[in-house]
Order: structure tokens, then C-alpha cells, then sequence
């Protein structure tokens, strides 16, 4: 394998590296999300938290941290703001 193939390669390995973990971030946040919706309303059906989790699933990450920001209710660090700074 000559240079060029090499950077290729390490070109889409870093890259689906960083797509899987953006998407696991994702995740993260959308089940943070339900967590605390569930601490705020009595009882949530599984279908209720189905429907919730699939219609964040097709929202921006800028608009469900946005979303976090609003449930969280100040409760979340500004560190959470710095990688968006930082670009």
C-alpha cells in the first residue's frame, strides 16, 4: 500500500470514527431528554417515549442541544457550549 492509499484509508477510518461517535452523542442526549421529561410528567407509555425519542431523531444536534439546554433548565454547565465555540 503506497502513501497515498494510506492517508486515504486513515481519511475514512477518522472519519467514520467521528460519525459514530457524534451519533452515540445523539443518543445520548435524546435519552437524556426522555429521562427528564419522564421526572416531569406522572407516566409516560412506551409508545409515548417511542414517538418522542423517533421525533428527535430527525432533529439537528444544534436544535436538541438547544432542546436540552430549555429542559434542563440551567442545570447543564457551559462546557457543553465550548466544542460549538471552538469551531
Amino acid at each position: 500500500m503506497d502513501y497515498d492509499e494510506e492517508q486515504i484509508r486513515d481519511v475514512y477510518a477518522h472519519y467514520g470514527l467521528v460519525m459514530y461517535l457524534s451519533q452515540i452523542l445523539e443518543y445520548a442526549i435524546v435519552t437524556v431528554l426522555v429521562a427528564l421529561r419522564s421526572s416531569q410528567k406522572n407516566a409516560l407509555t412506551r409508545q409515548d417515549i417511542d414517538e418522542f425519542m423517533e421525533g428527535r431523531f430527525h432533529e439537528t444536534f444544534g436544535i436538541l442541544c438547544n432542546q436540552l439546554r430549555l429542559e434542563a433548565q440551567g442545570q447543564i454547565t457551559t462546557e457543553f457550549d465550548q466544542p460549538s465555540r471552538q469551531r
